[in-house]
């Protein structure tokens, strides 16, 4: 049997499974109104609802689509406060935009318009009914079932078939004549199950399928028109629970209906009382059964729910309404209304009532009002009410449904005190991004940029606009990519990689140096992407270039000075040269670093010594020197005199110790003065400019051929250094020249040299280390190249015209002057000789005398010629 019905349910699979088209509409769906949840992090039970559904296989994702939808839009709908969609325009935008989905039966029901809304789900209860009694019974044969059932599968297409139970009415016409007819039906057949099953398995088939049904379609406002399709005595507490306040409020003004229909029975039936009294004491038995009912149910709604008529006076309440006011139900039965209320609306609620009664006109009447009630002990409190009206014959009642808002209040003020506190945080961070000089960026999942401060473009030249959503590999140089694809692949995994130095290419395609730091960015608890500073380290890598270079020239100096030197920081040693080494008596000159200053010198003199380094490292222009006693490794001692003066090392401050062995120090300051002074002028008569500068770099002789080279005065270089005179961008290759010069790896190099005047000049530079005054420092030779180009020039010019001169003598040379009447001739002194006289002068032979091809053929030769070797 019930061959028909499994048909139906085979068929209705199938148009279930129409295919992938309605699974993924439905997924969009989900997604769309997930986006909608304004806070996720305190909707968690609909989001929890909403990550269950996207586990689900897909079939049975689209049978838990109505459920599912109907609770995230009650939670936007009613919880939600910065939701911008009511309950109607999110119907209507999800109906406009997913209108696939509404050839699912099951999910078109929520977007029907109340009364066909109303009538497809009584229809779908009993469907569910039927399924659940076919599925118990499918071993028995049932005729009447199986009509049943077909009949009702058909509905409302059932023209020419007769109504089960021999209903005698004609078939309905509107939906809400079906629904009525449907109700009738459904309680008609629980009494037969009754009889068929017991009346225990009927009231299970009922249980399950209200259930059932209302755990899909429970929060539509149309879902008490299932309660109808029960018995009376069917409704208990986990029926109502499912009910909202809403509906419940509904049922009520049903019942009061119901009532005024038994009202206006009784009154009709008052006439025939004696002949119709066993059908009057049914309908009150009835009457009370529904009234029983009624407060129990009332005492299960979660909001206080209140009557009163049209003169105030209070007659009905649930137990909500005494808890919220604290008074027992006899204190308020009968009483005024305005009892509940602070003075101050008193007056304002008689008025309105009033009016009401008068024009039949209410600003209250079906809107939710934020008001304030008065407790029995006079607390003040807020409250939220909506009030509705019944008709009961010619009698009006007013019900009001109210809760105490005291805690939603305080909720919303701290809210939106906390959302101040957010919004003037994001001011303050937004202020320090857009001010800071470094980079502050963010990257998506995908590794392109979603935000760039205003300090990318002051630092690279580019536009923001030009890299959002582009790959931040494209602005990292080729050589660092695979370390930055790295960092960023390890903060994916939740990961705070250490700081990492890249290179990154500039709008001008040149590229810079940058220290980068990224962080993971979370949005519940999942990585959505990261956030960065980069910070420009390019003038910070020049300049501890340049520091390094200067700090090896230091170290160059100091080496091969010929003085005992020695660099000394918080209280030890941290540099020694040899010949301080030397000093000591020190085989291997590690053992002198790190070493405590003051463990090496005499214990008399350790006090002495501290007092002047300390008052050295405050007051570094003080250069008078003193005396004290060092202990050699050989258990000697010597008097030295030590100078210190303070200077920067490996970026600490520290004095530089120069420390002299006091032997016969009259007879050696003469020696050194009277060399000192041989050098002076050896360096002065030199044609070559030439700058003697410390070991710190700065200028402290100069001769006259520099001041005339950079055409200054010799005060103007007095102070300078030798490197600022090199223009910037070849200052870095000249010192790693001047390195190469002091290792002796190099005997010169060229350079260009800026003179005061602003020219340049090519020169040839040479230097060596010398002591000076007593003091390690850098003699600097300086070849103007320029000048010696010129004369080189002027050289080759002069010996083009000299020979050019030659040439035109030795053409003058060949033609003799002879005087055209006495045949002498005119010698170089500016004589006139006889031309005999002339030949005979072996100087001028080789012009004069020669001899034909024709006589030298014969032998024949002058004894001029022969003794004078012509040819």
């Amino acid at each position: 049997m019930f061959q028909w019905f499994k048909k139906q349910v085979a068929e209705e699979n199938v148009q279930h499974q129409d295919g992938d088209l309605h699974v993924a509409m439905a997924r969009k769906l989900i997604q769309f109104l997930e986006g909608q949840v304004s806070n996720p992090k305190r909707a968690t039970t609909i989001m929890s609802a909403i990550a269950r559904y996207k586990e689900l296989p897909a079939t049975y994702q689209l049978k838990e689509l109505p459920g599912i939808y109907l609770k995230i839009e009650d939670y936007l709908v009613e919880k939600d406060g910065l939701q911008k969609y009511t309950r109607t325009q999110l119907r209507k935008t999800v109906k406009y935009r997913y209108e696939p989905l509404m050839d699912l039966n099951n999910f078109r029901l929520i977007f029907e318009i109340q009364d066909k809304q109303e009538f497809l789900l009584c229809h779908l209860f009993l469907k569910f009914l039927l399924m659940k009694v076919v599925h118990h019974l499918q071993d028995t044969e049932n005729t009447f079932l199986n009509e049943l059932g077909e009949w009702i599968y058909r509905v409302p297409d059932v023209q020419g078939k007769p109504i089960p139970f021999k209903l005698r009415q004609n078939l309905p016409e509107s939906p809400s004549e079906w629904v009525s007819l449907l109700q009738k039906l459904s309680l008609r057949f629980y009494a037969y199950l009754e009889s068929l099953v017991g009346q225990s398995q009927a009231r299970n088939f009922y249980n399950d399928a209200y259930l059932e049904i209302g755990e899909t379609y429970r929060l539509l406002s149309t879902f008490a028109v299932v309660i109808y399709m029960l018995p009376d005595h069917l409704l208990d507490q986990s029926k109502i629970s499912l009910l909202n306040s809403e509906q419940l409020r509904s049922i009520f003004l049903a019942k009061l209906n119901h009532f005024q229909t038994l009202y206006s029975q009784i009154s009709e039936k008052n006439q025939h009382l004696e002949e119709m009294k066993e059908e009057l004491q049914v309908a009150q038995d009835t009457a009370i059964e529904s009234i029983k009912l009624f407060h129990a149910v009332l005492d299960t709604v979660a909001e206080g729910i209140i009557t009163i008529d049209d003169k105030g006076k209070i007659i009905l309440v649930n137990q909500h309404i005494l808890d919220l006011f604290k008074y027992k139900e006899e204190e308020l039965i009968g009483k005024n209304v305005q009892e509940l209320m602070p003075p101050k609306y008193r007056e304002q609620h008689q008025k309105g009532m009033e009016r009401y009664i008068r024009t039949g006109k209410s600003r209250a009447l079906g809107q939710r009002l934020n008001l304030e009630g008065l407790k029995k002990d006079g607390t003040i409190f807020p409250l939220e009410m909506s009030i509705t009206e019944c008709k009961v014959a010619t009698q009006t009642f007013f019900t009001a449904a109210m809760r105490d808002i005291s805690q939603d209040l305080k909720q919303e003020h701290e809210h939106n005190k906390t959302l101040d506190v957010l919004r003037s945080s994001e001011q303050r961070l937004r202020t320090f991004v857009e001010n800071t000089p470094d980079i502050v960026f963010s990257l998506s999942l995908d590794g392109s940029f979603t935000y760039l401060s205003s300090a990318f473009t002051k630092v690279t030249g580019w536009k923001i606009t030009d890299w959002i959503e582009k790959p931040f590999t494209q602005l990292i140089h080729p050589d660092d990519a695979s370390k930055a694809l790295r960092n960023f692949q390890s903060v994916l995994q939740g990961e705070s990689p250490p700081t990492m130095e890249l290179q990154f290419r500039l709008a001008n395609e040149q590229y810079a140096f940058g220290e980068f730091t990224l962080k993971p960015q979370f949005i519940n608890e999942k990585v959505s992407g990261a956030i960065g500073i980069a910070r420009d380290i390019t003038q910070q890598k020049k300049l501890q270039k340049l520091v390094r270079a200067q700090e090896r020239t230091l170290k160059n100096l100091l080496e091969h000075s010929p003085e005992a030197i020695a660099l000394y920081s918080r209280e030890k040693l941290v540099y020694v040269n040899r010949n301080f080494g030397k000093l000591l008596g020190a085989m291997d000159f590690s053992q002198l670093l790190d070493k405590p200053l003051l463990e090496l010198v005499h214990q008399d003199d350790v006090l002495t010594l501290k007092d002047y380094l300390q008052h050295q490292s405050q007051n570094g222009k003080h250069e008078e020197s003193i005396r004290v006693r060092f202990r050699k490794f050989d258990e000697t001692e010597a008097l030295c005199e030590v100078l210190a003066t303070p200077l920067l090392y490996q970026s600490q401050p520290c004095l530089r110790l120069v420390v002299r062995e006091v032997i016969q120090p009259a007879r050696d300051n003469e020696i050194i003065q009277g060399y000192q002074q041989q050098f002076q002028k050896l360096i002065e008569t030199t044609g070559h400019p030439v700058l003697i500068q410390n070991i710190t770099g700065i200028i402290i002789w100069s001769n006259s051929a520099a001041w005339q080279l950079f055409n200054a005065e010799k005060a103007a270089l007095q102070g300078k250094s030798f490197i600022q005179f090199i223009p910037a961008d070849k200052r870095e290759q000249a010192l790693n020249e001047l390195d190469n010069l002091f290792e002796n790896r190099s005997e010169f190099f060229r350079t260009q040299l800026l003179t005061f005047d602003g020219k340049q000049v090519e020169a040839e530079i040479r230097a060596t280390l010398i002591d000076w005054e007593g003091k390690p420092a850098t003699l600097i030779s300086i070849t103007n190249l320029t000048e010696k180009e010129q004369g080189k020039h002027t050289k080759m010019r002069l010996f083009a015209e000299v020979k050019n001169l030659q040439s035109q003598i030795k053409k003058l040379g060949n033609m003799i002057p002879v005087c055209a009447s006495c045949n002498q001739i005119r010698d170089d002194e500016e004589y006139w000789q006889l031309l005999d006289q002339f030949i005979e002068s072996p100087e001028n032979l080789r012009y004069l005398r020669g001899i034909c091809p024709t006589c030298a053929k014969k032998g024949v030769l002058t004894p001029n010629i022969k003794d004078n070797g012509a040819k």
